[in-house]
C-alpha cells in the first residue's frame, strides 16, 4: 500500500492505541466491555426485528454473514498474532450470540 497521509495517520493512530492497551488492567477492562456490548447490541437488534416483522429473515442472513466472517477472520490467524481490534470483534461477536439465545429463550417460554 501506498504512504499516503491518510495511511500514516491510520497506522501510528492504530499502533498509538495498541500501546495504550498494552496495559494488562486495561485490555482485560476491554475483554470485559466488549462482550457486554455484544449483548445490548443483540437486545437492541431484536427489539428492532421484532417490531419489524418483515425483516425478520434478511436480518438473520446479514448476523449469520456478520458472525461467520468475524470468525473466519479471528480464527484462521495463530493466537499469538490476533490484533487487539480482532479480539475486541471477537468478544463482541461472543456476547451477541449469546445475547441472542437468551432472547430466543425469552420468546420462547
Amino acid at each position: 500500500m501506498q504512504n499516503t497521509r491518510l495511511t500514516i495517520i491510520t497506522n501510528s493512530s492504530l499502533t498509538g492505541l495498541e500501546r495504550l492497551f498494552a496495559n494488562p488492567w486495561r485490555r482485560t477492562s476491554l475483554y470485559i466491555i466488549f462482550p457486554l456490548l455484544g449483548f445490548f447490541l443483540a437486545s437492541i437488534i431484536s427489539t428492532i426485528a421484532g417490531a419489524l416483522g418483515t425483516w425478520d429473515p434478511y436480518i438473520a442472513g446479514v448476523l449469520l454473514l456478520i458472525i461467520e466472517v468475524v470468525s473466519f477472520l479471528t480464527y484462521k490467524r495463530n493466537q499469538e498474532k490476533r490484533s487487539l481490534f480482532l479480539e475486541c470483534l471477537n468478544l463482541l461477536k461472543m456476547g451477541l450470540v449469546y445475547g441472542l439465545f437468551l432472547e430466543a429463550f425469552k420468546l420462547g417460554s
